[in-house]
């Protein structure tokens, strides 16, 4: 192994899983106490078993941007897709009188191991970001009949509410501006990096040709994100799309089994593809 020492003594430890929740949690905490949001994605994926694991802790630590208050030991998921709705005008999901009801769909970890979930609904003040926990009263779970095609380890599901009381302070008014649309870059470039981390893993024992190539894309990737950041650069734009170009050559050498499970994962980077071509086009 001729890759730096921080990666292979990542490598050395055993390989964190999402079907652990508890000793994976534990591992991210510490991570999220002692390292960089980026360089803790990285280090994430160099210890996961599988590229669900790597995308739960790079999500994770995205959620992080939501509420930089978030305790390191906690989960949460951002509540903001409904199902056929394309415009966060359109929600239907509702905060009157601080009282929650409506839908959310696609929630990850819905009903499993998560401690808070931030619910972005339409109120007199526009669209607002609250907070609840699954054990709030009104507060229903309904998990997914139709299995997902990809990241199939992690369970997800439908967010019901029904005249839940919010009691929690946190409280965010222009939430598409300064939450949805900046989380999306946030979790963008951080599950990639954790991904880059289980790639290498996964590898096994990484040729110096694959080692530097990883190097030369997740380090300029990792030193260029801003913890403040309300969207994608040219800059951080392009050394993204540079690092997907680097997983792709160098999964190549991935053994069969690892290969068919990153092709068929990958295909989540495939969902924010439009967003971020038009993003490139603004940009220039």
């Amino acid at each position: 192994m001729i890759c730096p020492e921080s990666w292979q003594q990542a490598l050395k430890q055993p390989p964190l899983s999402v079907s652990t929740p508890f000793t994976l949690r534990l591992n991210l905490a510490r991570l999220l106490r002692t390292e960089t949001r980026p360089s803790a994605a990285f280090i994430s994926g160099l210890r996961s078993d599988s590229p669900s694991t790597a995308f739960l802790a790079g999500y994770q630590i995205a959620m992080r941007f939501i509420d930089p208050a978030l305790e390191p030991e906690q989960w949460a998921a951002f509540c903001i897709n409904e199902k056929g709705v394309t415009s966060t005008r359109e929600f239907t999901t509702r905060l009157d009188s601080n009282t929650l009801s409506g839908r959310k769909g696609y929630v990850l970890m819905a009903g499993s191991n998560i401690d808070w979930l931030y619910v972005a609904a339409n109120s007199i003040d526009g669209l607002v970001c609250v907070r609840v926990t699954p054990a709030t009263p009104g507060v229903s779970v309904v998990s997914s009949s139709k299995p997902q095609p990809f990241l199939v380890d992690i369970p997800h599901g439908s967010l019901l509410m029904k005249d839940t009381a919010v009691t929690d302070t946190y409280f965010k008014t222009k939430v598409h501006e300064e939450l949805n649309k900046p989380f999306r870059f946030h979790e963008d470039v951080l599950c990639l990096l954790a991904f880059a981390g289980w790639v290498c893993r996964a590898l096994g024992d990484v040729s110096a040709g694959d080692c530097v190539e990883l190097q030369q894309g997740v380090t300029p990737l990792m030193n260029a994100y801003s913890n403040d950041a309300l969207s994608y650069s040219l800059t951080t734009l392009d050394l993204f799309e540079a690092l997907e170009r680097v997983l792709d050559e160098v999964s190549n050498n991935l053994p069969d089994s690892a290969r068919r499970i990153w092709l068929r994962d990958r295909a989540i980077l495939s969902l924010g593809q439009k967003a971020r071509a038009i993003i490139r086009s603004r940009l220039l």
